[in-house]
């Protein structure tokens, strides 16, 4: 597990796991934390949660909507959970097993010789 400092004086953790058929990332905060009915516009195009607290926080509202959409087309996805007050864990899982087949298939074909 990684850890370092935000820029708010809180810990960020990330924790690589591997898990059968998927890799997964795990991004903890200490931040703000978010209401429940706050989540579903995390992962939309252009989507801010704008606050008193977060207002003086800069974005276009891309980045979640993009690693999400990345994470689908690689057969995963990302997902989070979140406490107002406590921060939030944020998920992303991609599935190994196609992706370690076709990397195994791409070295024997290279170890190939005529």
């Amino acid at each position: 597990m990684t850890r370092c400092q935000s820029t708010r004086g809180g810990e960020i953790a990330c924790e690589v796991l591997v898990l059968p058929g998927w890799a997964e990332l795990d991004v903890r905060d200490q931040g703000l934390g978010l209401e429940p009915a706050q989540l579903d516009q995390l992962f939309r195009r252009f989507g801010r949660i704008v606050t008193d607290e977060t207002a003086d926080i800069r974005g276009s509202g891309l980045g979640l909507y993009l690693a999400r959409e990345t994470a689908r087309l690689h057969g995963g996805d990302i997902t989070v959970e979140s406490e107002p007050g406590r921060g939030s864990t944020f998920s992303i899982r991609i599935p190994l097993a196609d992706t370690m087949d076709r990397v195994i298939e791409a070295v024997h074909a290279g170890a190939r010789t005529p």
